[in-house]
């Protein structure tokens, strides 16, 4: 058997605290996980979804955003059901390859409940999983479910709902053993201590001890043939360290070495990427100034690279120009902002990028918004409604068309084209077009 790498052996550990909290018979496993060692504990869950290698346990991630108490244990059901409904229709392709039909579809049945008769999110929840344990239970032990949302709208919403599962299985008889979740915290700004020191029967803390940068510097070290990528390629991973502990000292020496190795080598879309990292260091150190620096001198490699053919500095080049919109925007300098948004739509639109036109153009109406000049945002806003006809029909709702169409209500000079953004939205997303409005993010 070869030697585990140092990643594989970082993943040990996570094992190792799994097969702990099993033994405990909890329900709640609470890992706490500095944000740059996340990665590992993605990685762990997605090999422990392949369920080869401990079928007694089987893993599904679900994502779905917190949007409300109320809503969330019914998104997490229809996630659910999906993630299962996916998963038998492939399993069925490879076992009729050597099974007849008939074989095949009897092995593997999937009737997710009723979820109209739910009594709660909760219930729904409970409902889906028990359902999953009745159809399955000759396969596995345990059904884990890993809740890891990519958005909380309130954090007290989302320690709210935990509190409600935690009371459920403390006074009702529905959650039983075979059933395990998994939550996520920041070990650096926790979350749920309270929640886990109330409901010590129901959740096991613990802190993986895992060392993310020291797996990947024994990486680059083990590769280390001594030529230049190599060393670019670690004083990349030490420029993201260092910006995420903003350390400026050390994101400057290195960003000096790496921008020194990728001039030598007249790699322009190495260049661009240092100076647009080293850039975020500045901002999270509240140096705009030198932040804005980086963005222009990131612009000027990169249409030089664009000129030359050089691969990936068409992206980089609007990636530039947009960030530092967004660098613009959020100190407020709403004039400058609109111009660098007007840049980086320009640049997407040449690109055939419809979604990151359409995005800038929804932060340059936003600028003209903030500055109160109505007849400059309604123009801007509908330069992206005209982009956003091009997109894609299966693509335009996990874009931000709506908040466009939001913004596009807002600046309308009359009611006559409040009614035509309506009527288009409408068109474009549905009748159910609108969400609720939320300040703009940048890309």
């Amino acid at each position: 058997m070869l030697p585990k790498n140092p990643i594989e052996k970082e993943l040990q550990k996570l094992d190792a605290q799994w097969e702990e909290f099993v033994e405990s018979e909890l329900p709640i496993l609470r890992w706490k996980v500095s944000p740059d060692a996340n990665q590992l504990v993605y990685a762990y869950i997605k090999l422990r979804e392949q369920f080869e290698d401990s079928p007694d346990d089987f893993f599904i991630s679900l994502h779905s955003d917190f949007s409300s108490l109320e809503q969330f244990g019914y998104d997490l059901s229809i996630e659910l059901d999906r993630e299962i409904t996916t998963g038998i229709e492939a399993s069925m392709e490879d076992e009729e390859k050597n099974e007849t039909e008939d074989e095949s579809n009897q092995m593997l049945q999937w009737e997710k409940p009723d979820l109209n008769t739910a009594l709660s999110g909760h219930d729904a929840l409970f409902k889906c999983c028990n359902a999953v344990l009745t159809a399955f239970n000759d396969y596995f032990t345990n059904l884990v479910i890993v809740i890891w949302p990519h958005q909380i709208s309130s954090l007290a919403q989302y320690q709210k709902w935990l509190e409600q599962a935690c009371k459920i299985h403390r006074d009702y008889p529905v959650w039983g053993n075979n059933l395990k979740w998994i939550i996520l915290d920041n070990e650096q700004q926790p979350g749920f201590n309270r929640l886990a020191q109330d409901y010590p029967e129901q959740i096991l803390s613990q802190t993986p001890p895992l060392n993310l940068q020291g797996a990947i510097n024994q990486v680059l070290e083990e590769a280390d043939d001594g030529s230049d990528g190599a060393g670019f390629r670690q004083f990349l991973v030490d420029m993201n360290y260092a910006v995420q502990n903003n350390d400026l000292n050390e994101l400057e020496k290195k960003s000096e070495a790496a921008l020194g190795i990728a001039e030598k080598n007249q790699w322009s879309d190495m260049q661009v990427t240092v100076l647009l990292l080293r850039a975020s260091g500045y901002l999270n150190a509240k140096r705009l100034d030198n932040a804005l620096q980086d963005y222009q001198d990131a612009q000027a490699v990169a249409a030089t690279g664009v000129k030359s053919n050089k691969p990936g500095c068409d992206k980089l080049l609007f990636q530039a120009h947009i960030s530092e919109g967004s660098a613009l925007l959020a100190d407020k300098r709403y004039d400058e902002a609109a111009e660098a948004f007007r840049q980086s739509a320009d640049i997407a639109e040449e690109q055939g990028d419809a979604m990151m036109s359409m995005e800038s153009r929804r932060l340059q109406s936003y600028c003209f918004e903030q500055l109160k000049n109505k007849n400059r945002a309604w123009a801007s806003a509908l330069l992206g409604l005209n982009v956003a006809r091009t997109i894609p029909a299966d693509q335009r709702q996990y874009s931000t068309l709506p908040y466009l169409g939001e913004a596009l209500v807002r600046v309308a000079p009359d009611r006559e084209e409040k009614s035509h953004v309506h009527q288009a939205m409408t068109d474009l997303l549905g009748d159910a077009w609108q969400k609720p409005a939320r300040k703009p993010v940048s890309a």
